[in-house]
């Protein structure tokens, strides 16, 4: 038996020791010694749950019950022999032991040809691993040593502050522990070694992590010299397995924990082996930690009160509260001095314990054991969401919470929306288990909707009183429970074991050796926790613990839906224009009253550093350039309050502006690595910076073309030259001889040095500002003047102001509102259940060959066919549908049906069977009777996991369509198929998008004969209308924090962090969390 224990980790040993009672040692041989003496009489399979269950049975409460129960006796062994011997009888003989010499034959035969398998290390072969590997051995030992003692053990060597006075937390670290895995500096064979067991050692780490610590775990990979960062919260640990796994360094089963995460990507941006270091840390162990630390990538404690900053004045201030021995005034001062708190944002997740009482709490997501059922219930919803099932709130409103909340830790500062959009109060009682501060009751009632927004209640539906401790929300109310039994159960359960545990619930006192019952008595919940806290009943979970029983929680994105209802007032919304004009414009942080175009010009050695900006007002008035290292601050120092500046390519030029802003305000718009838009403060003065190449994303050098500009003289620039080195100390005079190696047309360079007035200093030396601004003077001119006739031109033509937008997709989508969907009147925006639905229906472009086969051609000639206006083209033979989306009926869940109900393709009214305007539906496709080269079908991985084929194949699969997808699938491809759900529209189709998108092209080509450059803004809108009605919803934020404030903001925020960087040469630290609630529409249909 005690090898048979070796299955078992030490920790599982431990907790069958404590369940069977007997004394649990330090070391793991002492412990599994003496569970093996204890399992000497057990026969099952050595697994932790059968032995638990058995030590369970072994030890039931009732044998020791002395009132009118039945004792269990032990049957001599002289009567349970005789009794196997007459049970059987004439059986035949036993099966006996196969000699070890007939087994390994055995084995030999079964085995032939079958390869070496694994067989022990000899002394040899592991000396020479040891020697092979010992670089990356020795990262893993070091990190498996820092791993160890995480779960409340010190060190060798480290100090722990006691709890007293001035430290009220226990067991607070003051080492320092970090887990470094340096990548670069191995070779290929120990960096494959390293990769090989990575994944064990990040499982390991998982295993001590306790859900309820108050540790804030850091993990952070150096790529190209630079640090990303990112905490261990719930949904990054999954990312990583994640990736783990589909590097194969995990097993599907160590895995788990990717099972609970609904947004499954890789978490590093390349693969691990290719990173340069790893370092996972623990933050709150770090005292005094700055992010210039972080960014970095060397942690390290510092004094959190440093003297040697403050001025002489405040050092004397300082020390006169000293002499008054005064800590609340020691502390106010620091306080008045820049220390700052780090309140802790309050949020709620799942219940962090496991109740070990044998009571059932399930009701308020709090459960006494762990397996595949409970870790459901755990993780499906959000404990806001289960609280509210809990208190009866109807399924279609749920269905709307789970839409919109989209983290697991939900702020409470949320509720109030919540609140709004629901028509639901809630009163939120916060308890605290440390008795730090007294409890209370925050209340939420619905309030009328603001000034621009959409949603809101006057009267109250209903009422949930709610109560929030250790961040997780509880339905509030009383139990039928007295803290008596909790306290008092192990006496209770000896005496009375045999009543149930209900029964036993309601004793509240002991009178003359005898328990009393109230069956009337009921208990607060709050008191109900508080006092299985105090008598240790909660026993934390483990994110390892956790993330064993969540294999099968993977909710597929594309999953069929179980229920397509929905309610209208949470799912649809009227496409109708503003009430006022000015209603977008309000939703502005402000209105800009000057317009600026700018442009840097940059050192391209090392890290980039701006040393020359020119910039032109709207109407080329000011036209001016700003020489020197300090040029970006000089630049903000003239620019008025409340302007806007314009740069072609803003996610470059902003690197160079961002850190000098005092304040970053609202949210930045970014999208993947393009920033299109950033909002901030100045010295009190309000800037907004957009990027003019999200409206006309052409290269610079083609406006001079589009809108027939003058193109200025040739640029020829040497910007290898202008160095950093070059430019120290504001150098202005270049070396022409040195400069000529750094360009291929030395003759015009030569000629443009003559041509800038007074650039040429001498036979070989030349005016670098000059120079430099003539070139950056002439790009911005030509930024300016295109981009102010695009304005211009959209404005005449389309009434539509650029300066009001971010992109060439929100202009184009205003253009038809305004001509198309608002004058319908009955045009619905769509969220939640159907938007996601209808959304799954877009199948995007395809990248394929004929057959998904590679294919090279010598001798033949590849035509590359491009045809004008595709986006248009087919925007050209559609429609709107008029009406909201209603669910299919059973009776029309079939392919004939469907279609035979259609309209025609010009049908714009139901008439009689042609009813159905336009359908959108899950099929399961049965039959392909025509294989294409290119096939139509869509197989979509995500919603098809078991086949591994192309994404465009000939493959039978379930795939989403709306009728005109069904439509041509069965005419070229002969397809036969299931319809399984969908949604149908059976109101008008209106026709007036074609009309429009006719104008407009017939439009541009008349301004094309003409050759007016006005086509080549037409053409931009043309291929820019759908853009925005498809849009996804935009799951995750942007908010960028100066440094000083950073390390706070991580810790505040740690649930919710995708991941933060430093921005290069600044002061700043960019932050992409996740939203806590995304209530997106769009108009998919």
């Amino acid at each position: 038996m005690y090898k048979k224990l070796s299955r078992l980790d030490h920790e599982e040993i431990k907790k069958l020791l404590k369940n069977a009672d007997i004394e649990v040692s330090k070391r793991y041989a002492t412990n599994k010694s003496s569970l093996a003496k204890y399992l000497n009489d057990y026969r099952g399979v050595v697994t932790y749950e059968k032995i638990n269950d058995y030590i369970n049975n072994k030890t039931f409460p009732l044998n020791d019950v002395q009132v009118n129960l039945y004792h269990k006796q032990s049957v001599p062994k002289e009567v349970r022999k005789e009794m196997y011997d007459m049970m059987n009888v004439d059986v035949g003989r036993t099966r006996t032991a196969v000699p070890k010499e007939v087994r390994q034959e055995m084995h030999d035969i079964t085995n032939v040809d079958v390869g070496e398998t694994r067989k022990k290390k000899s002394d040899e072969e592991k000396k020479n691993i040891a020697v092979k590997y010992a670089k990356a051995i020795a990262q893993l030992r070091k990190a498996n040593e820092v791993i160890k003692p995480i779960d409340d053990k010190a060190l060798d060597g480290e100090k722990w502050l006691k709890k007293d006075e001035n430290n009220k937390r226990k067991n607070v670290k003051a080492g320092n522990r970090i887990i470094d895995f340096n990548i670069k500096e191995l070779n290929e064979e120990n960096r494959n070694y390293l990769h090989e067991r990575f994944g064990k050692m990040f499982i390991r780490l998982l295993q001590k992590i306790k859900v309820n610590s108050q540790q804030k775990w850091m993990i952070c990979y150096k790529l190209d010299g630079k640090f990303t960062n990112s905490t261990l919260n719930i949904e990054n640990i999954g990312a990583v397995l994640h990736q783990l796994k589909q590097e194969n360094f995990i097993t599907e089963i160590e895995a788990n924990a990717a099972g609970i995460i609904e947004k499954h990507y890789d978490f590093f941006m390349t693969n691990i082996k290719n990173l340069e270091e790893i370092k996972m840390y623990d933050l709150t162990e770090y005292e005094g930690l700055t992010m210039s630390d972080i960014k970095k990538g060397k942690p390290q404690k510092r004094e959190k009160r440093d003297e040697s900053k403050l001025s002489k004045d405040q050092k004397e201030i300082l020390e006169a509260l000293k002499q008054t021995g005064n800590q609340k005034l020691i502390d106010t001062f620091w306080r008045d001095n820049g220390e700052k708190r780090t309140n802790k944002k309050r949020s709620g997740e799942f219940w962090k314990y496991l109740c070990r009482l044998p009571i059932n709490l399930e009701r308020y997501q709090i459960f006494n054991e762990l397996n595949k059922r409970t870790a459901k219930l755990m993780t499906e919803d959000n404990c806001f969401v289960y609280a509210c099932i809990q208190a009866g709130v109807d399924e279609q409103t749920v269905d709307h919470m789970r839409e919109v909340i989209r983290v697991r830790d939900f702020p409470q500062s949320k509720i109030q929306e919540i609140s709004n959009a629901t028509g639901i109060a809630f009163n939120v009682t916060i308890g605290y288990f440390d008795n730090s501060k007294d409890n209370k009751t925050v209340h939420y009632t619905p309030s009328k909707p603001q000034s621009g927004e959409t949603e809101g209640h006057t009267e109250i539906k209903k009422t949930i009183d709610l109560l929030l401790v250790e961040d997780h929300y509880m339905l509030n109310e009383r139990l039928p429970m007295t803290t008596y039994f909790i306290k008092n159960y192990n006496e209770i359960l000896k005496s009375l074991g045999g009543w149930n545990i209900e029964r036993q619930m309601k004793i509240y006192k002991k009178r003359e050796n005898r328990f009393v019952i109230d069956s009337t008595r009921t208990t607060p919940l709050w008191d109900i926790l508080k006092t299985l806290r105090e008598c240790n009943y909660f026993e934390p979970l483990s994110y390892g613990e956790l993330f064993t029983y969540t294999t099968d929680l993977y909710k597929q994105k594309l999953a069929p839906f179980k229920d397509l209802n929905y309610t209208p007032n949470y799912c649809v919304q009227l496409k109708k224009k503003s009430e006022s004009k000015d209603s977008d414009k309000s939703k502005q942080k402000f209105i800009p009253e000057h317009i600026f175009f700018a442009d840097f010009e940059c050192s391209t050695d090392g890290v980039h550093k701006a040393f020359n900006i020119c910039y032109d007002s709207e109407d080329g008035k000011i036209s001016e350039s700003i020489w020197g290292q300090n040029c970006a601050t000089k630049f903000l120092e003239r620019i008025p309050d409340k302007s806007l500046i314009y740069f072609h390519n803003l996610s470059y030029d902003i690197n160079f502006i961002l850190r000098h802003l005092t304040e970053i305000s609202g949210t930045p718009i970014i999208k993947g690595s393009r920033t299109m838009q950033i909002t901030g403060i100045y010295k009190g003065k309000a800037i907004i910076i957009k990027d003019s190449y999200t409206v006309i994303n052409k290269k610079l050098k083609l406006f001079p073309e589009m809108f027939h500009l003058q193109c200025g003289e040739k640029e020829v620039f040497p910007y290898q030259y202008y160095s950093s080195s070059l430019l120290v100390n504001d150098n202005k005079t270049g070396v022409i001889s040195e400069a000529c190696k750094f360009v291929k047309d030395i003759e015009t360079f030569m000629k443009n040095i003559d041509l800038i007035e007074n650039c040429r200093i001498d036979e070989n030396h030349f005016d670098l500002e000059k120079y430099s601004s003539f070139y950056c003077k002439q790009d911005v001119r030509i930024l300016r003047e295109g981009f102010v006739k695009f304005r211009n031109d959209i404005l005449k033509e389309f009434d539509l102001n650029v300066y009001d937008y971010v992109s060439i997709c929100s202009i184009a989508n205003k253009l038809f509102e305004n001509r198309v969907y608002f004058p319908n009147g009955n045009l619905y925006d769509l969220s939640n259940k159907p938007r996601e639905f209808i959304s799954r229906c877009i199948q995007g472009g395809r990248c394929m060959l004929a057959d998904n086969k590679k294919q090279k051609s010598e001798k033949k000639l590849i035509a590359d066919f491009d045809a004008v206006s595709l986006y248009p083209s087919a925007i050209a033979r559609l429609y709107t549908l008029e009406g909201i989306s209603k669910v299919m009926k059973k009776e029309m869940l079939n392919s004939e049906y469907l279609l035979k109900h259609l309209f025609d393709d010009d049908q714009g009214e139901p008439e009689g069977e042609k009813f159905i305007s336009g359908f959108f539906v899950l099929i399961k496709i049965t039959e392909i009777k025509i294989k294409r080269h290119f096939p139509l079908i869509t197989v979509d991985p995500e919603l098809n996991p078991e086949l591994k084929v192309p994404r465009s194949s000939n493959t039978c699969c379930l795939m989403y369509v709306d009728h005109i997808a069904l439509q041509d699938l069965i005419k070229y491809q002969g397809i036969s198929c299931e319809v399984l759900q969908g949604y149908y529209y059976d109101e008008k189709r209106d026709f007036r998008i074609r009309d429009e998108v006719k104008k407009l092209f017939e439009l541009r080509l008349k301004y094309k004969k003409e050759e007016n450059p006005l086509q080549e803004n037409i053409k931009l809108i043309l291929n820019s209308i759908y853009g925005k009605t498809i849009l996804s919803p935009i799951e995750s934020k942007i908010k960028i924090i100066d440094d000083k404030d950073a390390v706070r903001y991580a810790i505040r925020n740690y649930n919710h962090i995708i991941k933060f960087e430093g921005l290069d040469g600044s002061d700043k630290t960019i932050f992409k969390l996740t939203k806590s609630i995304c209530r997106h529409f769009n108009f998919c249909p």
